[in-house]
């Protein structure tokens, strides 16, 4: 996600009223930030001088916003130069949370809570069930889906009016606020090109 930038401005003689200015300023930004994240998981990353980041956590509420920041005034970097270094900060906690993903599929692997069958992924993330989604990078699986019938139809070659329906099981998973990881062919907890975690076990047909 994109860095959010928050500094003092004017040079303020009183230290007390300029930490009080800054205060209102960073709990207006808390606010506004938190209803937009709401309840996202999305790691936050503070890029400010390190006071300010002092004031901000104190401030804060979301529960991802990550121990370390940017440090220094973000207007002496370049856009460029911020995302690089929010993904340093970032990729640990992107790769630890991809470990404990697959994990958890292999702890559940032998219950109704896990699928690796596209017929059974795709109407479950249609209908938000779907937790996390592990998809083969560059891999496609073509056919056709009924919405209303929750039904799949897969085809070995892609033939008129279908569509990647890991594809489309990823934007159902984006939608309902799922977690997706996209892995090399070696790192894929099953043997099909997709799987999933469901948010609870599937209901029986």
């Amino acid at each position: 996600m994109a860095p959010c930038r928050f500094h003092g401005r004017g040079n303020i003689a009183d230290q007390k009223t300029y930490k009080a200015d800054v205060m209102q300023y960073v709990n207006i930004v808390c606010k506004k930030l938190e209803k937009y994240l709401d309840a996202q998981t999305a790691p936050l990353i503070v890029a400010a001088v390190e006071y300010e980041q002092s004031f901000y956590r104190q401030a804060n509420s979301y529960r991802n916003l990550l121990e370390k920041g940017i440090l220094g005034n973000p207007d002496n970097l370049e856009d460029e130069e911020i995302r690089q270094n929010a993904w340093g900060i970032v990729e640990p906690f992107f790769a630890e949370a991809r470990r404990t993903s697959l994990g958890h599929f292999a702890d559940l692997s032998n219950t109704d809570r896990t699928s690796d069958r596209i017929e059974e992924i795709l109407p479950a993330a249609r209908h938000g069930r779907v937790r996390t989604l592990f998809i083969e990078q560059q891999a496609r699986t073509w056919g056709t889906f009924d919405e209303e019938k929750s039904s799949v139809e897969i085809h070995d070659h892609p033939a008129p009016g279908d569509t990647d329906l890991i594809d489309l099981a990823t934007v159902y998973v984006l939608q309902n606020q799922g977690m997706i990881y996209a892995l090399p062919r070696d790192e894929m907890p099953a043997p099909t090109p997709v799987a999933a975690i469901f948010r609870y076990a599937q209901p029986a047909r």
